[in-house]
């Protein structure tokens, strides 16, 4: 990093509630996690507002948002439209940052049939306000989402099971 961005991030440290070395850490994650050096550092003051809207760690909200703009990057996904799309989640329905964070891994891979991440966290929010804790909110999305995207294997799958041979 060069002293630039070593004192961008000095002053980044001194506007948010974060510590220094909290934001050297989130930075170094952020980067390792494909974050380009040049972006850095509006990517942690996104982080910043996720931490403490979300009353979670600097780094997990880096760890939520660097998953989220990496899986969403087809998409064009921006470190802001994540953090809005999250806090909406958890303004709409009743789970937190944590919550989500936990179990994004297996959103994530909803991006690669189409689904934007407005879509998962919308259903995300529907089923825990209904009472589904997050974590089985997410596993049944990612499951309704893969069925949806192979209706074919289900077709054969019912024709076996009736015991007729496809292909």
């Amino acid at each position: 990093v060069n002293e630039s961005v070593r004192q961008d991030l000095l002053g980044l440290a001194a506007n948010v509630p974060q510590t220094a070395a909290d934001v050297t850490k989130a930075a170094f994650q952020a980067i390792s996690a494909g974050v380009q050096v040049s972006d850095v550092v509006p990517f942690l003051q996104e982080a910043s507002k996720v931490a403490v809207g979300g009353a979670t760690s600097l780094t997990s909200a880096v760890d939520l948002l660097t998953s989220a703009t990496n899986a969403f990057r087809n998409q064009n996904l921006t470190a802001a439209d994540a953090a809005d799309s999250f806090f909406t989640a958890v303004k709409e329905g009743k789970t937190t940052i944590e919550e989500i964070n936990a179990v994004f891994g297996r959103g994530a891979a909803m991006a690669q049939f189409g689904v934007s991440i407005d879509e998962m966290n919308a259903a995300l929010a529907a089923l825990t306000k209904q009472g589904m804790p997050t974590a089985e909110a997410m596993t049944r999305l990612q499951a309704l989402v893969k069925t949806i995207a192979n209706p074919v294997g289900q077709v054969v799958k019912g024709f076996k099971a009736l015991g007729f041979e496809a292909g």
